[in-house]
């Protein structure tokens, strides 16, 4: 799941014709925990036209009823079907009560991960980098989401057929051929220079992860099935260095927010790798104690790394103080505690100084205070049973008091609605 804030979407008129549906709130204003707590998404109105172009069959079309404003949100989670993957997109306004679906659409494979492209090859495009589930990584365009293509693959081993009628059949081994005639959408005298005569090699397996840098916005990074971690140039659309130091499945990726030149990764063979990226090399490796899950850096904190397991434990990592020598994993853990009984799906570290909140694969939801030990645990401040399964959390940049929820669907909450949450850290 991602989300980003869409510029100038007033100019995209003809599907934005009505307005806005409004939730409703509960009687007399008040909040009613049971019904708002995890608000559930609402799906846009439709209204009925009759086709008088096809007036024998009385057949009828749809009109939308969202109009997506210069203040509004936008957010993007992907869905897995038995027979097909889809994206939805949904607009979000926390000020004004609005959380609707405003469009969704089928794509070709099964996406896996989700990230937000702040600058790539494609200037004035809004896009989204997808993984799926056939080892490529597509660029769609959010402007253009009813497209039947996304506008570029990244690293596929089979180049995609961007045009019916203009087919070839290419020889490859594991990369991809980015020419002409083959691409949709792209001006002829946009076409970048190095790419026609180049080959970008991709991944292998499937993707697995992805994650952009905030302060160099052109580079991506993404992780695989086939253990591998590859750095992506978007500007120039191309691979500039492959990572190859890990023997098992890349579970998670992520750039450092005030050091350019930091990434870490985890994988199923129980390491934490930090690198280098000007160097092209391991910095740190680091050894866990299980399969990690779910991994991010501290918020406020930028030495701190927060891993959690498939056994349910949470630790807590200073790369400053790491022993590379130690055979013991939990040498270099400053804290480590069994938070939940059943996998810690995803952690989130907010942007309220000392809040963390962690997830079980079966729906608890735990907020924690990492400054405050008990025990040798940090205290557990509030918990919620969502009573489903829960895959990922997400935060919101525009309002940094909303969290999304990756559920069997998908599902805001405010944590201003938690009493014990804004009480505890002065909210």
């Amino acid at each position: 799941m991602s989300m980003k804030k869409m510029k100038n979407m007033k100019n995209i008129q003809e599907k934005e014709l009505k307005k806005k549906k409004k939730r409703k709130k509960g009687k007399n204003n008040k909040y009613d925990v049971l019904e708002n707590i995890f608000n559930d998404e609402r799906e846009y109105k439709k209204s009925i036209v009759h086709d008088n172009l096809i007036s024998k069959d009385k057949k009828y079309i749809y009109e939308d009823e969202l109009n997506i404003e210069e203040n509004d949100s936008i957010v993007i989670n992907g869905k897995i079907y038995s027979d097909m993957g889809t994206l939805e997109i949904h607009v979000f306004n926390y000020d004004e009560d609005i959380f609707n679906i405003y469009d969704d659409v089928i794509i070709d494979n099964y996406p896996l991960c989700i990230e937000t492209i702040h600058q790539s090859y494609f200037k004035e495009k809004n896009i989204v980098a997808v993984g799926t589930l056939d080892c490529s990584i597509q660029l769609w365009d959010l402007y253009n989401i009813d497209m039947l293509e996304p506008l570029y693959y990244l690293g596929d081993n089979e180049m995609k057929k961007m045009k019916k009628n203009k087919k070839r059949k290419l020889k490859t081994n594991n990369n991809i051929h980015y020419e002409k005639k083959n691409i949709k959408n792209i001006p002829e005298d946009e076409e970048p220079n190095n790419i026609s005569k180049q080959k970008i090699k991709g991944h292998t397996d499937c993707i697995t992860s992805l994650n952009s840098s905030k302060i160099l916005p052109s580079l991506l990074v993404s992780g695989s099935k086939d253990s591998t971690v590859k750095l992506w140039d978007l500007n120039n659309l191309n691979n500039l260095h492959t990572f190859s130091f890990h023997q098992k499945k890349i579970n998670n990726l992520s750039f450092h927010s005030k050091d350019k030149n930091l990434l870490f990764s985890t994988s199923s063979d129980k390491t934490l790798k930090i690198y280098d990226i000007r160097q092209n090399q391991v910095a740190l490796d680091i050894h866990l104690s299980n399969i990690p899950e779910a991994t991010i850096w501290n918020t406020h904190e930028e030495n701190i790394i927060l891993s959690s397991y498939i056994d349910g434990y949470i630790n807590k990592i200073d790369i400053k103080y790491i022993n590379t020598s130690s055979n013991k994993p939990q040498n270099n853990y400053l804290v480590n505690f069994k938070a939940f009984e059943n996998s810690c799906t995803s952690l989130l570290s907010m942007n309220y100084k000392n809040l963390t909140l962690a997830g079980s694969e079966d729906g608890v939801i735990k907020a924690y205070d990492f400054h405050n030990l008990l025990n040798e645990q940090p205290h557990c401040v509030y918990s919620k049973n969502l009573k489903k399964n829960l895959f990922y959390m997400k935060d919101n940049e525009d309002w940094p008091n909303v969290v999304f929820l990756g559920c069997d669907k998908l599902y805001d909450w405010d944590v201003f609605e938690c009493e014990e949450i804004k009480k505890y850290f002065n909210l």
